[in-house]
């Protein structure tokens, strides 16, 4: 019993690890030790199918776009910045000269 279902966990796997697992649990909404348990029903192939094809193109889509060096020097820059006015701002409290 399961071993098909079983199957599209490992696929999930191969797919994209650990999180692709769980996220066919999810959108299955049975777990892979439930399923191990459930017979390879032509109801739960389909379903468990329907759910790997939809893992496969979610997982196929490119994610948020990607900073580029010229994003990450902008912001470190202006963290830099920040952060070196705050140290002055607390080293003029400590010292009683606040703005």
């Amino acid at each position: 019993m399961g071993e098909q279902l079983i199957g599209y966990f490992e696929n999930a796997y191969k797919l994209g690890g650990l999180f692709a697992k769980m996220r066919l649990a999810m959108i299955t909404k049975i777990p892979s030790t439930k399923a191990a348990a459930m017979p390879d029903s032509v109801e739960n192939i389909n379903k468990f199918n329907e759910a790997l094809n939809k893992l496969s193109r979610e997982m196929n889509k490119p994610s948020a776009p990607v900073s580029t060096p010229t994003d990450y020097t902008r912001k470190s820059t202006k963290l830099s910045s920040a952060l070196n006015k705050l140290a002055q701002d607390i080293d003029d409290y400590k010292t009683g000269q606040a703005r």
